[in-house]
């Protein structure tokens, strides 16, 4: 049935096709639904979505993005790529009511910067993301440098600086990945195949880190953007990378949780990242049809691997998320925290113990 939309004569539509075409072409964007033909940041069919549909869109942004939205409301503004995509994104999102969900990355700055820069960056989010619809077209356009905002204290119950549940587990994951690469007597391919075999062993499907791996562990790996500093003669300049790239799978993990667990009601969710690498992953953890996903995984797996390693990698993995999805309890519940920290506690020792 056509439907018919009805916009304000002062409605900004030059400037949001502006955005979309900017953001189109300089953002990853996943969304975790199925995408309109006409755009996944159409303004017409995000409109379609809230007011036919029914449905909220969140914004699930990455760390660099939050920073640079944030530092606008202290007019530390600088028009950087980065900045630029940031500052599109939000102009969009407030002139589409798109609202935005930095929980994650708030918990990155915090775990890297203490509770209290945590506080200040959510306490600056919050400012500026309160700041109307007009201001961001502005700075979108560079027409104005600030936000005209007043700053409110942010209170929050507990630590922010405090693992996550779901960061410790990526990290054991990133950890047994970091382990596995400095074994110099292993192939490209039984690395990939030992991190496999370790998962199901271990009752325990780690899906970001996964794919993760099979970028890692390619002979035609870009693995100079990963992992970095693994093998610094400085052991925890090692252990600090591990953690980094840890963050960027929970960033993986919370978004395929969101996606796949709230089907049934209202909100919708945009992965939104300025890292390609994300969003391809975040695109495969998608699929719930087997056939769909082995298809997509051997397709991405081609990059970097040989078409025959590709499939047959490709085929276990699937094996391995159709294992995962027929259980009932999680590896933490199974096996309990104590696990999990003798786990860690191992593969710690054996990345501070390599020598270059």
């Amino acid at each position: 049935m056509p439907v018919t939309f009805s916009f304000p004569s002062n409605y900004p539509i030059a400037e949001l096709k502006r955005l979309e075409k900017e953001l189109e072409a300089n953002l990853c964007v996943v969304p975790s639904y199925l995408p309109p033909s006409v755009g996944k940041l159409n303004f017409m069919a995000l409109a379609y979505q809230k007011n036919i549909e029914q449905l909220e869109i969140q914004i699930l942004p990455d760390l660099n993005i939050v920073l640079r939205i944030a530092r606008a409301a202290k007019g530390n503004i600088n028009f950087d790529r980065t900045s630029r995509i940031a500052f599109h994104l939000a102009a969009l999102a407030h002139l589409t009511d798109l609202q935005f969900e930095p929980s994650i990355a708030i918990h990155e700055l915090a775990h890297q910067q203490g509770h209290k820069a945590g506080l200040e960056l959510l306490r600056d989010f919050r400012a500026a993301d309160n700041a109307p619809a007009e201001q961001w077209l502005d700075l979108s356009k560079d027409v104005k440098r600030e936000l005209q905002i007043k700053l409110a204290d942010a209170e929050v119950p507990g630590d922010l600086s405090a693992p996550l549940r779901r960061w410790k587990m990526n990290r054991l994951a990133i950890l047994k990945i970091a382990a596995l690469e400095l074994n110099q007597s292993l192939s490209h391919r039984s690395r990939m195949e030992a991190f496999i075999r370790w998962m199901r062993e271990e009752y325990f499907l780690a899906g970001p880190a996964a794919l993760l791996a099979t970028m890692y562990f390619a002979p035609s790996s870009p693995r100079s953007d990963l992992l970095k500093k693994l093998r610094s003669a400085v052991r925890s300049r090692a252990i600090e990378g591990i953690n980094n790239e840890s963050w960027d799978l929970t960033h993986l993990s919370d978004f395929a949780n969101k996606a796949t667990g709230g089907l049934d009601g209202p909100s919708r969710y945009l992965f939104a990242s300025t890292d390609q690498k994300l969003c391809v992953f975040a695109s495969l953890m998608l699929h719930r049809d087997e056939a769909a996903l082995a298809k997509a995984t051997t397709q991405a797996l081609q990059q970097w691997w040989p078409y025959k390693d590709a499939f047959e990698i490709a085929s276990r993995l699937v094996e391995s998320v159709l294992e995962a999805r027929d259980r009932t309890i999680s590896p933490l519940a199974s096996k309990g925290s104590e696990w999990l920290v003798r786990e860690t506690a191992t593969l710690e020792a054996v990345i501070y113990s390599w020598r270059p």
